[in-house]
């Protein structure tokens, strides 16, 4: 992103016919628009948080939209959902932004399973894989890096989690650390990946069986995933491996209780027994994380709108996930999926993900 002068460097550089100064935007719009039965604006439908009771305060774009409105005198058309749609199949310059995205992401994660030990703090984690994407080329990440290793890994979108303080929390012999690491950006393309890798390089047997599992539910679903199919069988064969290792009798809030039920994700009992249909994806208001993933592009979460079949172009995350309070394990492991013609690439591959990988990567660091 660059800002351009008016004129024909500009044009050259953007495809228009014509630029024109900011400045002269509210005099000449009703100009332009004069003759059009009806104007479409991207509009937020998103609100920033304000205490119950009050009225929210107004996004960006929302104030925009509400200018633009006065300037014209008549209301906009929402122009968001056509746009979102066209936003989830890429083309080829799309493809390969994020392909490299991808890229300098795993190189950050690799790094970091080399030089990880016990006694640093998670903070330290976060700079090793940020110093990796910049050297690489990556002005920026995609979200900030959730490096959490131990037991405050099983706390994330939690009360507990906002008050974490990641240099205070040094990691121990045995830890296992949890990296969501929507690391690097390339040219305004985002990456979101996630590993969890023992902090001293060899897994415990709990460890190893849980993390197999969770393996097992992603290697499923990418076995399903493909062109013409929906996310939802996909979400579905992931749940499936957990309830197949009776892993779904760990969600039962009335047997065990509200601090010691297992997080499943995808949830058995939800994807297999219940309603089965996806939600807004937001750790704050506790919704989508029954499920596999998202879309991901110009944003890391570049959508929920499963309601068609996947097709070529479109680009996902898949993402089980395992909680276990009693014990302080929290596992995930993430993929950035490229749906093909004839099935799928996964961008992330160069990242180490079986248990004998990632301690053959760990033992070459140390």
């Amino acid at each position: 992103m660059r800002r351009l002068f008016p004129g024909r460097a500009a044009e050259a550089a953007t495809g228009f016919d014509a630029t024109f100064p900011v400045d002269s935007f509210a005099r000449m719009l009703p100009d332009l628009v004069a003759g059009a039965p009806k104007v479409w604006f991207v509009k937020h439908g998103g609100a920033l948080y304000a205490p119950p009771g009050t009225e929210p305060p107004l996004t960006h774009q929302q104030q925009l939209a509400r200018s633009v409105e006065k300037i014209l005198g008549r209301p906009l058309g929402d122009a968001a959902p056509a746009v979102h749609r066209m936003r989830l199949v890429k083309d080829r310059w799309e493809i390969e932004a994020l392909r490299r995205a991808a890229q300098i992401s795993v190189d950050g994660l690799v790094a970091a399973m080399h030089r990880i030990h016990p006694g640093m703090n998670d903070l330290e984690v976060a700079g090793i894989m940020e110093w990796t994407w910049k050297r690489e080329g990556s002005p920026r990440a995609s979200f900030g890096p959730i490096v959490a290793s131990g037991p405050d890994a099983v706390s994330l979108y939690t009360l507990r989690s906002e008050n974490y303080n990641a240099v205070d929390r040094v990691m121990r012999d045995g830890d296992l650390v949890f990296i969501d690491y929507g690391a690097a950006e390339w040219r305004m393309y985002s990456s979101d990946l996630c590993r969890t890798f023992p902090v001293n390089g060899h897994f415990t047997e709990e460890q190893r069986r849980l993390y197999d599992v969770v393996l097992e539910a992603q290697t499923a679903a990418l076995d399903t995933i493909g062109p013409g199919v929906m996310m939802r069988d996909v979400v579905r064969a992931a749940a499936g491996v957990y309830r197949k290792h009776g892993l779904d009798r760990y969600e039962d809030i009335d047997a065990m209780g509200i601090d010691r039920v297992w997080g499943l994700m995808p949830s058995p009992r939800y994807w297999l027994d219940g309603p089965a249909e996806f939600t807004d994806y937001s750790g704050a208001r506790g919704t989508g994380v029954r499920d596999l993933g998202h879309h991901i592009g110009l944003d890391a979460l570049d959508g929920r709108d499963y309601s068609r079949p996947l097709e070529p172009g479109m680009v996902v995350t898949v993402e089980p996930k395992i909680y276990v309070p009693e014990s302080g394990i929290a596992i995930m492991i993430e993929d950035m999926i490229l749906i093909t013609e004839d099935g799928y690439e996964s961008l992330s591959r160069g990242a180490p993900k079986t248990v004998a990988d990632i301690e053959h990567v760990m033992a070459e660091g140390r």
